[in-house]
């Protein structure tokens, strides 16, 4: 006879990240793979990279929406600091 369990626990673990908003009003886009995001700004060079690493987003990234001068500001000041830390 096998006994009946009256009672059970599930536990469910998810592994990832979701990803991460980003406006929908066609002014930025993202691009998916494996555990790393790559977020842009529709018709421009302005990118930025997130890695996922455990259930959370590493990295940074603006709103393409604040205006594209602003982006650019944003994305210089970036750029110019990953070449001086080479």
């Amino acid at each position: 006879m096998i006994p009946c369990i009256e009672y059970s626990c599930v536990s469910v673990v998810v592994i990832g990240c979701a990803d991460p908003p980003i406006s929908s009003d066609g002014s930025a886009w993202k691009r998916r793979m494996h555990d790393t995001m790559t977020i842009g700004c529709t018709g421009s060079d302005v990118t930025w990279k997130l890695t996922c690493v455990g259930n959370q987003w590493h990295g940074t990234y603006s709103n393409c929406t604040d205006g594209m001068s602003n982006v650019c500001s944003v994305y210089s000041v970036h750029h110019y600091l990953e070449l001086k830390l080479a």
